[in-house]
């Protein structure tokens, strides 16, 4: 737990918050995420954030226009025309991408962290922390929106998206 919890905040995925500051649920109850890994390559997972808690209390953004690749799977082309595309996978993109402060707090991951396990974290070891996710959680709710959105733009900031050659959903 210590190192995993450490990687996270290491890597500023994650901080410590005071338990304080966590979001209510409207029964009173601390809105906690969970987290879990799937394979992704031969020497690493890809980690998941469990946000549906979180996710039902907010408004879908919908601002992923894209088409799906799997609507791709009878495209006909006429003779002079071509598509280019591409299949990389941006595998840490999401945990490139920071919250903005007021939505840091929002997706808190994990049980209380006290004690022996606090101080060896940094924090005090008689108050309870709770590790809270800094960046787009994948799984979050807006995530895939907000991720499109900052790769569309950085890819027309560079000449690389004209708006007549998109095609939109």
């Amino acid at each position: 737990e210590f190192e995993f919890y450490k990687k996270l905040l290491d890597s500023k995925m994650c901080r410590l918050v005071a338990e304080d500051v966590i979001p209510l649920d409207h029964n009173g109850r601390k809105i906690i995420c969970g987290c879990f890994a799937v394979p992704h390559k031969k020497d690493s997972d890809r980690l998941i954030i469990d946000r549906r808690p979180v996710n039902s209390t907010e408004f879908r953004l919908d601002w992923a226009t894209l088409p799906h690749g799997t609507l791709f799977t009878q495209l006909y082309l006429k003779p002079n025309e071509h598509v280019r595309g591409s299949g990389d996978d941006l595998s840490n993109f999401f945990y490139c991408l920071t919250e903005p402060p007021c939505m840091e707090s929002k997706t808190v991951i994990g049980r209380a962290i006290t004690g022996e396990l606090a101080q060896k974290l940094g924090v005090a070891r008689n108050k309870r922390w709770y590790m809270c996710v800094r960046v787009l959680a994948m799984g979050g709710l807006n995530s895939v929106d907000i991720a499109q959105s900052v790769h569309e733009d950085i890819l027309k900031a560079a000449g690389c998206m004209q708006p007549n050659t998109v095609m939109q959903y």
